[in-house]
């Protein structure tokens, strides 16, 4: 084989690996979001429990009916994961997403193609 064969070849290559390398590190912020998406769902949908012990103190919990954070009264122990010791904790952890109409769109964006005078003179 010539050399000139060779470095085609090896060019080649090299853009196989890297186009490999970008989809699957796309592929992998995408995997990261939805298990993100998922933990905090799982936390942030659950209704706030008292727990076991008989302290009182008042901390933050996530309503999703109502879609915000709001005080309740905790024992102190046991409990689930949502309860927060400040709203901003409580907003920063679930109040990123809606949580009635699903995760985000995973991937990336597409634009729309521009629009023509053809699709300006449809009746709409």
């Amino acid at each position: 084989m010539s050399r000139m064969g060779l470095i085609l070849i090896l060019i080649f290559c090299l853009a196989v690996v890297l186009l490999a390398y970008e989809m699957d590190s796309d592929s992998l912020q995408d995997q990261y979001e939805r298990e993100q998406y998922n933990l905090r769902k799982k936390i942030c949908l659950q209704v706030p429990e008292y727990g076991k012990c008989k302290g009182r103190r008042t901390l933050w919990y996530y309503n999703s009916n109502r879609s915000k954070c709001q005080t309740f009264t905790y024992s102190n122990c046991g409990g689930n994961g949502n309860l927060f010791y400040t709203y901003e904790s409580c907003k920063e952890f679930c109040g990123k997403y809606n949580w009635r109409k699903g995760p985000p769109v995973q991937g990336r964006r597409r634009m729309a193609a521009p629009r023509t005078k053809e699709l300006d003179k449809i009746p709409q």
